[in-house]
């Protein structure tokens, strides 16, 4: 290959590029000289290789570039949302407003005790609650995962109003975390 200004050699798009066999030059200060390196090497150096799932769901690097795509493997970005309506009815309403936990299967146990069902297994669960708030009473309601409630498959929760009784709010918001396995 000719000598030739960088400017006047042919241009490459993106897709033209073999990242793993196409090589950049780049000046090795301590060696002062010039040598190559392949563009996947390059990312390596420049920490712009995109989390492996084991980084995201260890958490543990400071360095390592998150995509979108590599997001929700982190143990504490939502896994799903659901909205839980119509709680007096057997069975209630279960809408995932967001969800990776496969197909919904709500059951009414009795006043103010539900089971939420669902098909992809979450490791690590947990979960938070958001009730919104009754036009009609000016009753707290708090809501609570029954004793041995939360699996990885499914959910089992109450609420209680003020004084210990069980009790059907309008609508209670679960978000879900944990691993989708």
């Amino acid at each position: 290959m000719a000598d030739a200004k960088i400017s006047a050699l042919t241009s490459l798009t993106g897709s033209g590029v073999t990242t793993a066999d196409d090589v950049v030059p780049i000046v090795d200060t301590s060696a002062t000289t010039t040598k190559k390196i392949t563009v996947d090497e390059l990312a390596i150096a420049l920490n712009s290789v995109p989390a492996t799932q084991a980084q995201m769901e260890t958490g543990t690097s400071t360095v390592t570039t998150v995509t979108p795509g590599r997001q929700h493997y982190h143990l504490m970005h939502p896994k799903a949302i659901i909205k839980c309506s119509s709680l007096g009815s057997s069975p209630f309403t279960a809408t995932a407003l967001a969800s990776g936990l496969g197909s919904l299967t709500p059951t009414t146990n009795g006043t103010g005790d539900w089971t939420l069902a669902w098909t992809n297994t979450l490791t690590n669960p947990a979960v938070t609650f958001s009730c919104e708030p009754e036009t009609t009473t000016a009753v707290r309601r708090l809501v609570y995962i029954r004793n041995g409630g939360l699996g990885t498959t499914s959910l089992r929760f109450v609420c209680y109003e003020e004084g210990g009784v069980y009790a059907n709010p309008s609508t209670i918001y679960i978000t879900f975390f944990g691993d989708l396995a």
